[in-house]
């Protein structure tokens, strides 16, 4: 939930208030040389950090060690500048890149999938970054899959991954996709062995997938400040999760025959009440 959390408008509202509150103070040394590049070329505008080279961890150490040397800072004075400098960049909106990459290869590969795929540019442009709340989620994921590695419950691990898989998605997470990817590889390990549940392992497919779905439709629907979305989508995604463990294990199979049955009759002759007579008034 914590990571579907990122796939929503209130992930944006955490990234500005990281900046605010975490990424201020007067450019240093270290800052500008991370951006000589781009001070000199102006490339990519707003998506600069992606393509200027002083933006990914090893360009930015490489930018480091430059001002460290034409101030002649020593090695721990290096290691502070360049951390501070990343920090400053990582709880922006924009974050950090992946890897630098060639503007021109970039923009052919993504204007190719934008048009014969329909994946927005945005969203690739997401992808290929990283910010300080992605890191955060990542890492939470990562400890849950870890957790749950060795334990027989295949329901919880093909939840997990399902929910990770539709995060990764909404969030466009680089780091959150790599745990996906792995949790996603145990589950196929966990449903491909000798004597498997492989109901249970359907039911953990669907319900966290309808947990994380849910949450990030009801956000996306409801209108006003962020976090109402987030409240609603909080509430309304539990309650699917919790409500399908509850049907699944607490109602007998012929009650929930008995329920469909009801409601398919009730439908029916609601449907017959209200629906006007052949021929209607004029009939009469």
């Amino acid at each position: 939930m914590g990571n579907a959390v990122l796939g929503t408008d209130y992930a944006l509202a955490m990234d500005r208030w990281m900046r605010a509150t975490y990424g201020g103070g007067k450019a240093t040394l270290y800052d500008r040389a991370m951006d000589a590049v781009y001070a000199k070329t102006h490339v990519g505008g707003a998506d600069h950090r992606l393509f200027d080279g002083g933006h990914d961890l090893l360009g930015a150490w490489r930018a480091a060690g430059e001002a460290a040397a034409a101030r002649g800072d020593d090695l721990a004075q290096q290691v502070a500048g360049y951390a501070s400098a990343l920090w400053k960049d990582v709880v922006t909106p924009k974050g950090l890149p992946v890897m630098t990459f060639d503007k021109a290869s970039f923009d052919a590969v993504a204007a190719h999938l934008s048009a014969d795929y329909g994946i927005p540019v945005a969203w690739i442009k997401d992808m290929a970054t990283f910010t300080a709340t992605e890191v955060v989620g990542a890492a939470i994921a990562a400890i849950a899959v870890a957790l749950g590695w060795n334990r027989a419950d295949i329901e919880r691990v093909t939840g997990l991954a399902s929910s990770l898989a539709i995060s990764t998605i909404a969030a466009a997470s680089p780091f959150l996709a790599i745990v996906a990817v792995a949790c996603l590889a145990r589950a196929y390990q966990q449903a491909a062995s000798p004597g498997a549940d492989l109901a249970a392992a359907a039911f953990g497919l669907v319900q966290g997938g309808a947990g994380t779905a849910t949450l990030l439709g009801v956000s996306a629907l409801v209108g006003g400040p962020a976090w109402v979305g987030l409240v609603a989508g909080l509430g309304a995604g539990v309650a699917v999760h919790r409500g399908m463990a509850w049907l699944r294990n607490a109602v007998p199979q012929g009650d929930l025959d008995d329920v469909s049955e009801f409601m398919t009759e009730y439908t029916r002759r609601v449907m017959v009440v209200a629906l006007p007579a052949p021929g209607g008034a004029d009939a009469r």
